[in-house]
């Protein structure tokens, strides 16, 4: 199950509000080892030790403090994947705060 998050810092830094979904470790995980898959034939006998340095790579991004997830905003309204949000950036949000701001057109009220 994910969880929702609006960035602290990214009205001042970049002029809009940016709204994530954020995967939990083992859906991340299990994303990654998903996206990779059709890697196979391109590594071949070597695909093993790939598979195992891209999931060491995920679980990295997470033992320092960030997630992976889709970030939404104006100018993603759709939503663009995301390796690696801070989560000390950000401020939680419940399904229905994101959901409110997924029909403001990823507006904050302030904006």
């Amino acid at each position: 199950m994910p969880t929702y998050a609006e960035s602290k810092l990214a009205p001042e830094h970049y002029g809009f509000a940016i709204f994530y979904e954020l995967l939990p470790l083992d859906v991340a995980l299990a994303e990654e080892a998903s996206a990779i898959e059709s890697d196979r034939d391109s590594f071949g006998d070597e695909f093993d030790a790939y598979r195992a340095s891209q999931l060491d790579m995920v679980h990295s991004v997470y033992a320092a403090g960030s997630a992976a997830g889709t970030a939404y905003s104006v100018r993603a309204p759709n939503g663009e994947w995301s390796s690696a949000i801070a989560l000390a950036d950000l401020t939680p949000l419940s399904p229905e705060q994101f959901d409110a701001a997924r029909a403001s057109g990823w507006l904050t009220p302030s904006s």
